[in-house]
């Protein structure tokens, strides 16, 4: 029974996801069949003419730092999967839901899981659905369920050789509530306006420090535990602009302490 509902809400939402396609809407049906047409377009129809209302919202630019990386993560989770797992399933591993289906399948275990878990289930699936409607991801048959695969225009965004383009709101920052209580010691003064971040980057210093069996410091200075609070770098490249933090440091230590800062500021 599950497997038939399933089934009959994913032919429903290829239905939707037609209504919605802002591209050729010749180039969703062949691309429905497995055929990638890049950039094709039939010249005709409503949204090639320019004639079409449109029921998603206006198409923007993905320039946000923090919002390119949940598409990357989303691009390079498809990839990885290689046309194995529909848009529900997958919008479940990438917000880490502690499903018994998940975990009976071991998908718990996958390096995908919870990549994104500040973001809601429902939140991921609407970045799906975008990225599909834009050709960024394409479906393909397994059986009787549509799966999703990568397209070649997917594949230019992964690689960096462009930036998608999504009819969805942009991703707002909210600054969580700061919790009571919860103030660094005399030792490490906290950055103002940062004591909750300040605690989280410190918690997260000493569980590596603890692991690698070394002292916090050398992980990372006091100095740049404060300057990622204050600055709360989004790449890389923003994390070497912060005192103490050089080009080893940034590749060999800075990304998980960039998914907590990540994951303060975001929903």
């Amino acid at each position: 029974m599950n497997d038939k509902r399933e089934f009959e809400l994913a032919r429903l939402d290829e239905v939707c996801t037609y209504a919605r396609a802002h591209r050729c809407r010749q180039a969703v049906l062949v691309s429905y069949f497995g055929e990638d047409l890049r950039e094709w377009r039939c010249g005709s129809c409503d949204n090639c003419t320019g004639s079409s209302s449109g029921s998603g919202g206006a198409l923007r630019e993905v320039t946000d730092a923090a919002e390119e990386g949940v598409v990357r993560r989303i691009l390079e989770a498809v990839e990885d999967f290689d046309g194995r797992i529909g848009a529900g399933k997958l919008s479940q591993i990438l917000s880490g839901s502690k499903s018994a289906e998940l975990t009976g399948r071991g998908f718990h275990r996958n390096r995908h899981f919870g990549r994104l878990a500040p973001l809601k289930q429902t939140k991921i699936m609407a970045y799906l659905k975008s990225l599909e409607l834009g050709g960024y991801l394409g479906r393909i048959e397994r059986g009787d369920f549509p799966c999703l695969e990568l397209t070649a225009r997917g594949l230019e965004v992964l690689n960096g050789h462009t930036r998608a383009r999504i009819d969805m709101p942009e991703l707002k920052r909210e600054k969580r509530e700061r919790r009571s209580g919860s103030k660094p010691s005399a030792a490490v003064p906290p950055p103002e306006g940062g004591e909750t971040l300040f605690e989280a980057l410190r918690q997260l210093r000493k569980e590596i420090a603890a692991k690698r069996g070394v002292p916090a410091y050398v992980v990372l200075s006091n100095t740049a535990l404060i300057g990622l609070a204050e600055q709360r770098p989004q790449t890389l490249a923003e994390a070497q602009e912060v005192p103490g933090i050089g080009p080893v440091k940034a590749q060999t230590v800075i990304p998980p302490f960039l998914d907590v800062i990540r994951e303060w500021e975001y929903e």
